[in-house]
């Protein structure tokens, strides 16, 4: 295999927590130099309870393969340093906040003096426009700004909204910084610029339910539902959360209704399962299989709006439940998968790794701290190209002495840097 796609691409990674390091991590598996500039202390995730001392899971998974800079921003001669430093790098990728970003000198304007082809890739809640520009956005409050959250509509033990798993929106936000710093690698391949990427994760949570975000008069008219304008006089008046998303989703849960019995999990003898019965075909076959009524959905001239449906949804999904708990979970799997009906075991987390599928996507990556890790290999593969993790996360200032050297800094120049704190 050749090596990475991206081999011999520089990007100086300025982040922390998920969007930005996760960012990081994508390009170093396609073969970018992806050097981390932390404090003195660290990434924040080194601290994870969940891991080694000095790398918790999720510093260990997003910061593999990358080089570690310890550098103390908050010095004067910390900026300088990064300052001089900045020309060698093809990227940069900051998660910073706006102001933070100013005041420690990181920003677009000032980095691109310094190499005016540099493509900076800036991720921020709502990006660099609008009255909340500037205004943190973490994953739960997108999920809660774009929509996404009523739209999955979970509630917590008191009805009140709740989100998902909090990385959810900032796994989003890195893909999407990955997709954007490629994309302007190739512009100036061909033109020689180089631009600012603004990434925001309010973009990557509406793309989550991009249709329904978006405005269109000829479905809007029948898919409304509950106008919005009563949704807020309900909100207003103190109805509970859980009644008025129902209200305000009505019409479209009735569109819904008579497939969502072929699209949900259900407990088998011996663990959960999901259907994931898309189409007619594999509607009919799910019926054939679990000797269950045709509930005629899809049938010609069926009325989803008729009032009758939500009920007659309500049955067939006892009858699926009865079916599938009669069964264990290989003989469920057995039965629908013949068919042609997707369905799949419900993993726990920690079975992933050790599941024959999933197995193929793993790696094992030598890590001193923890020993031998098994890993995701990749977000994807390529035929002719290497993607993968180059190695651990590093430890913490690993790299510093070796990345200074290679900017052109004498062993005094480090020596006296790291005697005034300046570097670690």
């Amino acid at each position: 295999m050749a090596p990475g796609p991206l081999h011999g691409v520089r990007v100086l990674e300025f982040s922390e927590v998920v969007a930005g390091p996760l960012a990081g991590s994508v390009l170093a598996d396609l073969g970018a130099e992806v050097v981390k500039v932390e404090p003195p202390g660290g990434d924040g995730t080194r601290r994870g309870e969940d891991g080694a001392a000095g790398a918790g899971r999720d510093f260990q998974f997003l910061n593999r393969g990358k080089h570690s800079l310890v550098v103390d921003l908050d010095d004067p001669r910390g900026r300088a340093l990064i300052h001089r430093i900045v020309p060698s790098f093809d990227v940069v990728v900051v998660n910073l906040g706006p102001v933070a970003v100013r005041e420690l000198e990181l920003d677009y304007e000032t980095l691109s003096r310094l190499r005016p082809d540099l493509i900076y890739a800036q991720i921020s809640g709502f990006g660099r426009r609008g009255p909340r520009a500037g205004e943190p956005l973490p994953d739960l409050a997108a999920q809660a700004y774009s929509g996404y959250m009523a739209e999955l509509g979970v509630v917590d033990e008191f009805g009140a909204p709740m989100g998902t798993h909090g990385g959810t929106i900032d796994a989003a936000t890195g893909l999407s910084t990955v997709i954007g710093v490629n994309s302007a690698l190739y512009h100036r391949a061909r033109s020689g610029e180089g631009q600012l990427v603004d990434v925001a994760s309010l973009r990557s949570a509406i793309a989550m339910i991009g249709g329904l975000v978006m405005q269109e008069p000829v479905s809007d008219s029948v898919l409304q539902g509950h106008s919005l304008e009563e949704a807020h006089e309900r909100f207003a008046a103190g109805d509970d959360y859980t009644e008025v998303l129902r209200g305000y989703k009505a019409t479209r849960a009735s569109l819904a209704a008579i497939f969502g019995p072929f699209l949900g999990g259900y407990m088998a003898q011996d663990g959960p399962v999901f259907i994931g019965a898309y189409t007619p075909g594999m509607r009919a076959a799910t019926r054939r299989v679990l000797r269950i009524p045709d509930d005629g959905g899809d049938a010609a001239g069926f009325d989803p709006l008729d009032p009758a449906v939500h009920a007659r949804s309500l049955g067939i999904r006892q009858a699926i439940a009865e079916a599938v708990g009669r069964r264990t979970v290989s003989e469920i799997l057995s039965e629908l998968l013949e068919a042609g009906v997707p369905i799949s075991r419900v993993l726990l987390p920690a079975e992933v790794a050790e599941d024959p599928q999933a197995a193929e996507l793993m790696v094992e990556v030598g890590d001193e701290l923890t020993g031998a890790q098994r890993q995701l290999s990749g977000i994807f593969e390529m035929s002719a190209s290497a993607v993968g993790p180059a190695g651990p996360a590093p430890v913490l200032g690993r790299h510093t002495d070796e990345i200074l050297r290679g900017a052109g800094l004498s062993p005094e120049d480090i020596a006296e840097l790291r005697a005034a704190g300046a570097i670690g």
